[in-house]
């Protein structure tokens, strides 16, 4: 009996190490650079269309944080969606220079 006991006590050990890490993961998730935001709101004005892997390609950042990216640049009316869909939205710049 003590065995499994000792069993349990590490497994519930384990799971709040990981919910730790997975907090301290998710706080660093959700931070963009506002410098990133601003060379992003610069440049969009001047491509045709804007895609999740456009973007992550362009900054080297990662795609979910290109898709968070896109979502902060359409609040702001810099971009609006063209055919958007969860997987692969697309957007244009909702006013171009000429």
């Amino acid at each position: 009996m003590p065995q499994r006991y000792g069993k349990k006590k590490r497994k519930e050990e384990v799971s709040k190490e990981r919910m730790e890490r997975s907090r301290e993961q998710a706080v660093y998730d959700a931070l963009i650079p506002e410098d990133l935001i601003r060379r992003a709101e610069k440049d969009a004005m001047h491509s045709k269309y804007l895609t999740p892997y456009l973007v992550a390609c362009k900054y080297g950042i990662k795609v979910s944080t290109a898709k968070k990216l896109l979502r902060i640049l359409h609040e702001r009316g810099i971009i609006i969606p063209y055919n958007y869909n969860r997987r692969v939205p697309i957007y244009v710049p909702s006013r171009r220079k000429p």
